[in-house]
């Protein structure tokens, strides 16, 4: 959703200029909540911050969180929350999820509710939208 509020706040430019914008700022949660906060200021954006930008897209989206949660044989890295204080704590994981419906309610007031939560919905028409972008054609997902 912060990636949306991006790209709608470069409705100025022709899609492919805001496309190349954005995708510059890559899954990097800092740099897409401040851009997002630019054109539609709000706290859920610090809130992003706050809950999901010490986390890599890796761990966000892979089986890397198992060993960054419970690493093997070595303590957590320094200054970073461990499972305790995230995952494993309802108040932090409450406040979590609170931030995600936030933005995504944007998202559904801003284009009359077709957002959806689910992956192989959302990952499909990513690639359809990428195609389009990069005039390819695009490959169906098995």
């Amino acid at each position: 959703m912060l990636k949306a509020q991006c790209i709608v706040a470069r409705e100025h430019l022709p899609l492919i200029e805001a496309y190349r914008e954005v995708k510059v700022l890559g899954h990097n949660i800092m740099k897409l909540a401040a851009a997002a906060d630019e054109a539609f200021p709000s706290d859920v954006h610090g809130q992003a911050c706050e809950y999901f930008g010490s986390f890599g897209v890796g761990l966000r989206y892979s089986v890397d969180a198992h060993e960054y949660f419970f690493p093997v044989g070595i303590p957590p890295k320094s200054g970073k929350k461990g499972y305790d204080e995230t995952l494993g704590n309802n108040v932090w994981r409450k406040a979590a999820v609170a931030t995600v419906r936030e933005l995504l309610e944007w998202g559904k007031k801003r284009f009359n509710e077709e957002v959806t939560d689910n992956i192989a919905d959302i990952l499909r028409s990513a690639t359809e939208v990428e195609a389009v972008i990069c005039s390819r054609p695009t490959k169906q997902p098995k």
